[in-house]
């Protein structure tokens, strides 16, 4: 009797140890053909991802060169019209400074400090500090 418990006991362990070896391949089928249906799409959507990647990047290289040439043009507009305030501030100062020899003494003299025109004035009556 022991050894028909033990056969019996034995035969058990075979066929659930045959069941989950044939659920596990199963298993392993199953994931097998997951990933085999997964797998185009995944390449298309990397595909995909990628032109769009691409796309965007050249997009923003064509925005940084249109930024960059639009600041170049504004800067250059600026550089204009400083040298044009420059002429014109030249002409002022040349028609409105009197010749050399013939300034009266109480006239406003302008002087160049730092880069500006500074307007010197003569003293005040009573004070010896002349103003700027």
């Amino acid at each position: 009797m022991l050894f028909a418990s033990t056969l019996a006991l034995g035969a058990c362990l075979w066929l659930v140890w045959h069941e989950l070896r044939r659920l596990a391949r199963r298993e392993q089928h199953g994931q097998r053909e997951a990933a085999e249906q997964l797998q185009p799409h995944l390449a298309a959507m990397n595909e995909r991802l990628g032109g769009e990647l691409a796309r965007h990047r050249r997009d923003a290289e064509q925005l940084e060169r249109n930024l960059e040439a639009s600041v170049r043009r504004r800067l250059e507009e600026l550089q204009s019209l400083l040298e044009s305030l420059r002429a014109i501030e030249a002409k002022l100062q040349a028609r409105l400074a009197p010749p050399a020899a013939e300034a009266p003494p109480g006239t406003v003299a302008k002087e160049a400090r730092g880069g500006f025109s500074v307007i010197a004035r003569p003293p005040k009556a009573g004070s010896g500090d002349p103003q700027v």
